[in-house]
């Protein structure tokens, strides 16, 4: 079923939700036999985003037909858009090779022939789809020569087809697919691997370079032991996961002290990948004394914890799409994080630059979305003159282009929205493309590797030096 719109029928921003459903009864002899449909509704669109039906009648049609006369032994229940999953025969189970981890994208492996394993996107906790994959692959197995992953596009728009490969989760390379291609009215997206040497000893794969739980813990232990610097367990998730934040300055919170708010990790695990920023712009704010002595960094590695740990597709697990609930109806992720930061603005402390990095899109190159005015909320000339200025220094530093983004409305909702309208911070969302970067070193885009982290993290981190200079 796909019924996205029935978990925020409430929510100030339903509309951006699809409002279909479907539901389908088969039947089979078997674990592996054909299914046949023997009841169930056909794809329509819900009116006013009622919830698909909680009970399904099954038995004769009007004219007297179809009526089922078996004996159901067991009942299996799939929350998936994909009829190829279930209503075909299937080979046998690959589940303990390719076994869903926390965070993972596999579900329902299983061999497709003596070399070949299929294996698709796993459905989330609030949704029926995924276009995402993170799939650890098995050690030394030498029977699996070919991999073929089944991803969903449905709700996906500007997700990513691009993969890495990583034998530790530490160095990731990009990797091309022997065959891509897609069926199913442009929703399903299939991707087949001839599994390399290295790829065959195990390692992961991934739609792009993982900033996951493993990532995030080791980043926190490597902070704890630098100098100016400090981590701080500032709140929970909805599941009592904890929310961290890592402040780096030599001085006190105050007003004497410019301010930097960097926050990742608000959807889902690829979107989380821009956490790999934080290590590399620590390190080398840790170097440049200006920084030290004039500012302080305020990091938040991953927001949405819960979906970090399960692998969902950006919702929390109220359902709620963290990045529109930071000035109406703050979810705990953001409440607490909200409720840090205006301690800081009750010390004093400013914020002048505040970057939400969201990642993973198949945008030509990063999008720096700048503030523009909303509805309700204008970006007056002074704001916009430091805009600018931030603007000016991104680009010719960060690779940031102008011409690669565009403005992003003020409202009431975004992590932007917040940081600009509570502390007067110049508020961007950027998006890191896992397609290409713009490298300002020479000018010109190429294709995105983890190279591109560092770049961006240097070229933010001197845009601050030249700002907080005087």
């Amino acid at each position: 079923m796909s019924n996205v719109a029935w978990v925020v029928r409430h929510r100030p921003y339903a509309a951006e939700a699809n409002g279909q459903f479907r539901l389908h009864l088969l039947a089979g002899q078997g674990a592996t036999g054909e299914l046949m449909r023997i009841g169930g509704t056909g794809d329509a669109p819900g009116p006013n985003l009622s919830p698909v039906p909680e009970r399904l009648h099954v038995g004769a049609s009007p004219d007297g037909t179809g009526r089922f006369a078996g004996k159901i032994t067991s009942v299996a229940a799939y929350n998936t858009l994909r009829d190829r999953l279930v209503g075909r025969p299937r080979g046998r189970s690959a589940a303990g090779l390719l076994p869903p981890i926390p965070g993972g994208g596999g579900f329902a492996a299983h061999w497709l022939d003596d070399e070949t394993v299929e294996v698709f996107s796993r459905p989330s906790f609030n949704l029926s789809a995924s276009y995402w994959v993170f799939l650890k692959l098995p050690d030394n197995e030498p029977d699996l020569k070919r991999l073929l992953i089944d991803l969903k596009w449905y709700g996906a728009v500007n997700m990513t087809p691009t993969f890495f490969f990583s034998s530790d989760r530490r160095r990731w390379q990009r990797v091309v697919p022997e065959r891509m291609w897609q069926s199913d009215g442009r929703t399903d997206f299939r991707v087949q691997f001839a599994l390399t040497a290295a790829m065959r000893k195990g390692g992961w794969l991934a739609s792009g370079p993982v900033f996951g739980e493993p990532e995030c813990a080791e980043l926190l232990a490597w902070s704890r032991k630098q100098p100016h610097t400090t981590v701080r367990e500032i709140g929970s998730s909805v599941e009592g996961r904890p929310i961290h934040l890592i402040r780096v300055g030599a001085g006190e919170d105050g007003p004497d002290r410019r301010g930097v708010a960097i926050t990742c990790g608000q959807h889902s695990p690829l979107e989380i990948m821009g956490g790999h920023i934080i290590h590399p712009m620590m390190a080398r704010i840790l170097k440049s004394p200006t920084l030290l002595e004039r500012a302080n960094f305020y990091f938040v590695p991953t927001v949405n914890v819960d979906c970090s740990h399960y692998g969902g597709n950006g919702l929390n697990a109220n359902c709620s799409n963290l990045n529109r609930h930071w000035l109406v109806d703050p979810e705990p992720e953001t409440a607490c994080i909200i409720q840090h930061f205006d301690q800081l603005r009750e010390s004093g402390q400013d914020l002048d630059l505040a970057i939400d990095i969201h990642a993973g899109g198949i945008f030509r190159n990063h999008v720096l979305m700048h503030m523009g005015d909303g509805e309700d909320v204008q970006v007056g000339c002074a704001a916009g003159a430091q805009q600018e200025a931030w603007r000016e220094l991104l680009e010719e530093h960060a690779g940031l282009r102008r011409t690669d983004g565009w403005a992003l409305a003020q409202n009431k909702l975004r992590a932007s929205d917040y940081f600009h309208q509570v502390h007067g911070a110049t508020g961007f969302c950027l998006e890191m493309s896992s397609c290409s970067y713009f490298d300002p070193a020479d000018g010109h885009t190429k294709a995105f590797g983890p190279a591109a982290f560092d770049i961006v993290a240097a070229g933010i981190v001197r845009a601050c030096e030249e700002r907080f200079r005087d």
